[in-house]
């Protein structure tokens, strides 16, 4: 979902070496039909993370999403604990996230299997945008009124089609309009699968901005908010047993994760920090912290 009030480029994950002195193609309009795109130089390191979706038995679905909860986090640096009480922190580097999302769908009477791919900055987790497959043009965030601007396309080198908002949780020109009621999703299976497919279908044939607005913010639970949330973690993963939907306290969560790291962060030092909240929680203790988030953002050392 991007995350500090509000995924600040979500766009949901989401990392400083010298840039290629390589010019990227230009911006497409959001309402074009998506053309061939050829792959030019890199400009900054992309690290790949699998997510195989192609199980339709729940206990695999749900043993695959914690591998892929665990190989998001590991793209950072654990700092404390182990097992379920482990602490990472995000990449202080500068690469993206390449996840590949694959799973099965039904095109003229056939299973089929597909891959659209997720962009995240490592160092923030935030979604930045997508594409069929790792392939072919990026579908990005706008940057307008971005704190933390991000050019997608010119970071991979790719042709890239802007959104007509940005990946941020409110505000003009931004992903979603409304409270956190509205990140409260409903989650299951099906969903998921219907999430990812419209992404692929949109990166493919272009289409209607906004009828995707609502499978964007599941996207960024499913892989930035998890990443970050012990427990959102856990609300996904039961969801793929069936169905369940994220809490009030869970949404609120996603605006509190630059201010609870910075707060973990100093009691780690010694610094006994005063109480402070995580979306309704007060929490007191570093434990009570962890019980919440998984992965600090780094830059709140």
């Amino acid at each position: 979902m991007r995350n500090t009030p509000m995924r600040k480029p979500l766009v949901a994950a989401l990392l400083c070496l010298p840039l290629l002195a390589v010019a990227a193609p230009a911006a497409q309009a959001a309402d074009s039909r998506p053309e061939a795109a050829p792959v030019s130089a890199l400009q900054v390191p992309v690290r790949t993370v699998a997510w195989d979706l192609t199980s339709t038995n729940s206990n695999t679905l749900r043993a695959r999403y914690s591998d892929f909860i665990r190989s998001l986090r590991n793209t950072g640096t654990m700092v404390g604990g182990s097992g379920s009480d482990a602490v990472w922190e995000t990449s202080r580097g500068n690469e993206v996230i390449a996840v590949n999302a694959t799973y099965t769908w039904q095109e003229n009477g056939q299973d089929v299997r597909r891959t659209v791919t997720l962009y995240l900055t490592a160092n923030n987790l935030y979604l930045r945008g997508f594409s069929t497959g790792n392939a072919g043009n990026v579908v990005q965030f706008s940057q307008v009124g971005e704190q933390e601007p991000f050019d997608l396309g010119h970071a991979l080198g790719r042709n890239a089609i802007v959104l007509p908002y940005s990946g941020r949780y409110g505000g003009n020109h931004s992903l979603e309009h409304g409270d956190t009621q509205s990140r409260q999703l409903w989650i299951t299976p099906n969903g998921v699968w219907g999430n990812m497919n419209a992404l692929w279908e949109f990166a493919r044939d272009g289409g209607d901005a906004n009828a995707i607005r609502n499978h964007l913010v599941a996207a960024i639970a499913l892989t930035s908010e998890s990443a970050r949330f012990r427990n959102i973690e856990g609300t996904v993963r039961q969801a793929l047993g069936g169905g369940t939907s994220l809490t009030a306290q869970e949404a609120a969560e996603e605006n509190d994760w630059g201010r609870g790291s910075r707060w973990i962060y100093q009691e780690r030092n010694g610094s006994r920090p005063t109480p402070t909240d995580i979306g309704g929680a007060t929490v007191t203790t570093y434990a009570q912290a962890t019980h919440y988030i998984a992965m600090l953002r780094s830059d709140q050392r």
